[in-house]
Formats: structure tokens, C-alpha cells, sequence
């Protein structure tokens, strides 16, 4: 019994090597990481979900779901990081989102391997939990989130007949989410059309001239965007989604995170495209 309980220590002790970093590095870290840091709501998300948060020690301002993850210290905001908080924390992981990595630079200069997560599709995202849990060893509750949010992807009908829809992300300047990005995957499982097309950037700018021409049955908007602007003024009242009422209103925590509740912005906008655009 003492040999295993030996060789059961040294295994623990083992580290796991990450293939590449967010900087392309080859650096390693324990098998079981005691002090993960992590810079981005969706990997803190990620981190609850697969029931890693025992390993947690340091999270951004922004890391407000679930509430329980304010509590854990806060080492800035997400893309504007305490360094010197950082360092105090210990890491020996750190968890990002892919697209952090030039605000991120000043982390080169740490020995701490930083993991980043991207997810262009919502398909993406269990792949994301499944990778963290082997990270995290964590593999069991991994794949029990993985499933659960595969089951969800799977759960909405498919349609042909679908709304032409437009995601108002910013609007000054017009900023969209194109096929492209994960929340352009988001309304397309959702049952809507989106009538951004031709680009391959995943959040372009987009001219005023060619939403009017568009002009989109549905309007679907971050909460906080759609609570500071007047839609029945110029130029949102030229569009047919504001004269017959069809704007539909997301929590933006929701619909901005690739992370496990993003299907439930999912679920949402297909509910309510189903009431308001009865096929």
C-alpha cells in the first residue's frame, strides 16, 4: 500500500506539457494545476463548468458569472491586467481567449505557460472544455459539460425558411458579427439569416448604406448597446425591424462569451424568431 501510495504521488507530480502557448512556447505545468489564474470571463466560465474552481486562485473584474467567482482575487480587468498582482498570484497556469494576445504581450516576460482558447463556431466550445479538462485534470467533469452542451446545440429543429436577421453589436462606428464568428453561428443555429456577407473578419465594421438596403426583418442587440439608443430616430426608424417592433434584447454575457451559456443565447433568439416570424 505504501508503494502505491508513492507511486500514486509521483504520477500527480508529473507534468503535463502544453503543446503551444498563447506565445507559441513550450512550457509545462503540473498534472493537476493547484494555482490557475484565469484573464477572460469565458475561460472562467469554462472553469466553473467543469468544476475546476477549487484550483482557481485569481480572476479579472470582469469574471462575474458564476457569482461565486467575485470572490476569487481580482488581478485586474479583462485585457488590462494588475502584473504585479499577477506575479503575487503565484500562477502556474494562466487561461485567456485567443484574441487577448496583443494586449497580453507583457506576459512574455513570465515562466507561466498561458493557455488560450478560441472558439470561431459554438462547436468549438466543448472541444474547449474537453482540452481544459485534460489541462486542469479535470477530464470527468470535462466531458459531463461537453456533453451537455452538445445535447443543447442538437436540441432546435432545423429550418429553411429563415428571417434575415442583423446582430448590432456597437453603433458608432457599425460594428456586426459576420458568419465568421461564433455568434454569427449562434444566429444561424437559431433560425436566422444573417444578412452580413463576404467578409472573412468575424466583427467588421459595416456601412450604415448597406444595413438600410439590407434592411433585416429582426434586429438583435447586446442589452447594453440597445439601453442607450433611440431606435425610433433616425436612421433606425428608416428599418422595418423598428417599425414592426422586432428588436430582440440579449444579455450581453450571454451572447458575447464562448463559453457553456452562450446556448442559451441560442435558445432565446430562436424562441423568439419562431414567435415573431412564424415560418
Amino acid at each position: 500500500m505504501r508503494i502505491l501510495c508513492l507511486l500514486l504521488c509521483l504520477l500527480w507530480a508529473l507534468p503535463a506539457t502544453a503543446a503551444e502557448d498563447l506565445f507559441g512556447r513550450k512550457l509545462s505545468w503540473p498534472a493537476k494545476p493547484q494555482r490557475i489564474v484565469s484573464l477572460s470571463p469565458a475561460t472562467t466560465e469554462m472553469i466553473y463548468a467543469i468544476g475546476a474552481q477549487g484550483q482557481l486562485v485569481g480572476v479579472t473584474h470582469d469574471c462575474n458569472y458564476p457569482p461565486e467567482a467575485a470572490r476569487k482575487t481580482q488581478l485586474g480587468k479583462f485585457g488590462s491586467v494588475n502584473l504585479e498582482a499577477l506575479i503575487r498570484a503565484k500562477p502556474d497556469l494562466i487561461l485567456v481567449t485567443a484574441e487577448m494576445r496583443t494586449v497580453l504581450a507583457p506576459l512574455k516576460r513570465l515562466n507561466v505557460p498561458i493557455l488560450a482558447f478560441q472558439a470561431p463556431q459554438m462547436s468549438a466550445i466543448p472541444a474547449n472544455l474537453r482540452s481544459l479538462g485534460k489541462y486542469t485534470a479535470q477530464a470527468a467533469g470535462a466531458e459531463k459539460a461537453a456533453l451537455a452542451m452538445e445535447k443543447e446545440l442538437r436540441s432546435l429543429p432545423h429550418v429553411t425558411q429563415k428571417p434575415s436577421v442583423f446582430y448590432l453589436l456597437w453603433d458608432n462606428p457599425l460594428i456586426t458579427a459576420s458568419p465568421s464568428s461564433f455568434v454569427g453561428d449562434v444566429l444561424n443555429r437559431a433560425g436566422g439569416h444573417n444578412v452580413v456577407k463576404n467578409t472573412q473578419a468575424p466583427f467588421p465594421h459595416y456601412s450604415l448604406e448597406a444595413l438600410l438596403k439590407a434592411d433585416p426583418q429582426v434586429l438583435i442587440v447586446p442589452q447594453s448597446v440597445a439601453d442607450r439608443l433611440h431606435f425610433n430616430k433616425p436612421p433606425f426608424d428608416r428599418l422595418q425591424a423598428v417599425r414592426q417592433q422586432r428588436i430582440l434584447r440579449v444579455d450581453d454575457d450571454l451572447i458575447s462569451r464562448p463559453g457553456p451559456r452562450v446556448t442559451q443565447a441560442m435558445q432565446q433568439i430562436a424562441a423568439y424568431l419562431r414567435r415573431c416570424c412564424p415560418r
